[in-house]
């Protein structure tokens, strides 16, 4: 199974070999799996578009997106939509954050039937202040119909084949790529993951 793995990427020079070291890492103890990074630099004003391109050079495997402006998480991840051969997609951050072998849990999801697979951290190492504005904003969610009941987003999640490509069919200058797919699916869960 193939597994493209999309990565907005912003002030992640120091970060982002370490991140994608930790994938090839997962994958080559995983054969029945093959990878493509897509790495999306979201206009970072540091040198993280030289790091993918060196990334780019050392690996064929991985591909590079420059952004013309800061466009925000959402919107890096739709530029990486047409790049995208896998079956599934991945969607992670380049901070270290999220462990690289959950890649495999989530695409196991993806494999029984699901469109969206979203990790849930039940713990955050994140300030107080971060999580209570996390959990008061998901409450508005569902409150306002936006996500169901007991969903809960995080930015790492998968897309099956078919979300990638309805998703590609979306145009919106502000996307909100789960809110659009649980229109037009009802095949999503979460998973239990541990947070860095």
């Amino acid at each position: 199974m193939l597994i493209s793995i999309i990565i907005p990427c912003y002030r992640s020079t120091a970060t982002l070999p370490s991140v994608v070291a930790e994938i090839q890492q997962v994958f080559s103890e995983r054969p029945e799996y093959d990878y493509q990074i897509i790495l999306v630099n979201d206009c970072s004003p540091d040198d993280t578009f030289g790091t993918i391109c060196e990334l780019c050079e050392q690996d064929k495997k991985i591909v590079g997106v420059n952004l013309s402006r800061n466009y925000g998480q959402a919107c890096a991840r739709m530029a990486a939509l047409p790049f995208v051969e896998g079956e599934c997609a991945i969607s992670m951050d380049d901070d270290g954050q999220h462990p690289a072998d959950g890649i495999f849990i989530l695409a196991d999801k993806i494999k029984e039937g699901y469109d969206m697979v979203y990790a849930n951290f039940e713990h955050k190492n994140h300030s107080l202040f971060k999580q209570c504005g996390s959990k008061l904003f998901g409450k508005l969610m569902e409150e306002f119909g936006v996500r169901p009941k007991g969903i809960k987003f995080s930015s790492f999640f998968a897309w099956s084949r078919f979300a990638v490509d309805e998703l590609k069919k979306y145009h919106s200058p502000t996307p909100s790529e789960g809110s659009y797919l649980m229109k037009i699916t009802s095949r999503f869960t979460n998973v239990d993951m541990l947070h860095r």
